[in-house]
């Protein structure tokens, strides 16, 4: 079978973002032999799209694919400064190194870890000091996300 390349565009947080996500995984979706993801016209990824792709990139490799993210197409450095940042880049084979800053850290779990899943909700996730909430709605969010 032939490489299979899906483009990566700008994917921020609206419902035309949402829907061009779930047209990315009906690409890849039946075709899990050997994925390449292209980012030459991607300008900005938001955290739920970064999720998506590196949940995506493990269900074709759960499935014996092999799943490669073309780092030398992403034009936009910083979309790249960001990947690094939050761990994503690193953990799909970019060499580099996870630091905090200004993102939400990409998050893999291989077991159920409720108090570590809770720990990331709570303090890297909503409580990164973004939005102001007091403690109390920032549990009862993290609670629901749970």
């Amino acid at each position: 079978m032939a490489q299979k390349v899906i483009p990566i565009p700008t994917l921020n947080d609206n419902p035309h973002d949402f829907a061009r996500l779930f047209g990315i995984w009906s690409e890849a979706n039946g075709y899990f032999e050997d994925v390449r993801f292209d980012f030459s016209s991607c300008r900005f990824l938001r955290p739920n799209a970064v999720a998506f792709l590196g949940g995506l990139a493990r269900l074709i490799q759960s499935r014996w694919g092999r799943v490669t993210f073309d780092w030398n197409t992403l034009r936009h450095s910083a979309v790249m400064t960001n990947l690094c940042q939050n761990g994503f880049a690193g953990t799909f084979a970019y060499p580099s190194s996870r630091w905090d800053g200004n993102s939400i850290p990409y998050r893999e779990d291989t077991a159920l870890d409720m108090n570590g899943i809770m720990d990331y909700l709570t303090y890297s996730w909503i409580g990164k000091g973004w939005v102001h909430v007091s403690n109390r709605l920032r549990d009862a969010i993290a609670g629901c996300m749970w």
